[in-house]
């Protein structure tokens, strides 16, 4: 469950585990190193076309001076459904990062993601970069959101 990958909330394995109160986990918020600057590690599985969006994210977010892992964080965070998150890191000021995003979200009740993420502890700037993200067709907007790595 990541920025370009939000399957996790629209399979039937998701209903199943809503149905039964079984609560559901997930991990790489940064996509194993996808949504941080730099290139992703050489043995990364995703395909060429993924990781050219996630470079246009990148860019994106430094012309707007935002930190793309930042709002991948959050927005990872965020999402209500997902009680568990498991976060990977490189070094500890990632993990300091990744620390600062989670204790930003305690003021953060009940969000649930439809589109709206006007009610993260974000900046305006960083709302209007995240919005962008999730809704231009060029970087995760559209068939991306729904389809996973495979379909991309």
């Amino acid at each position: 469950l990541n920025l370009h990958d939000v399957t996790l909330l629209s399979t039937s394995f998701s209903d199943l585990c809503k149905e039964n109160d079984i609560k559901l986990m997930a991990a790489a918020p940064l996509s194993m190193g996808l949504l941080t600057p730099g290139d992703p590690p050489s043995w990364h599985p995703a395909p060429a076309e993924l990781k050219e969006r996630c470079k246009r994210a990148t860019t994106l977010c430094e012309e707007a001076n935002v930190s793309l892992p930042h709002l991948a964080t959050i927005y990872a965070l965020a999402i209500e459904e997902i009680p568990c998150t498991l976060l990977g890191v490189k070094n500890s000021l990632e993990l300091e990062r990744m620390l600062q995003a989670s204790r930003s979200l305690k003021e953060v009740e009940g969000f649930a993601f439809n589109g709206d993420v006007e009610g993260l502890p974000l900046t305006p700037t960083e709302v209007k970069v995240l919005q962008a993200l999730i809704g231009r067709r060029d970087i995760f907007g559209g068939i991306v959101r729904d389809t996973g790595w495979k379909e991309v």
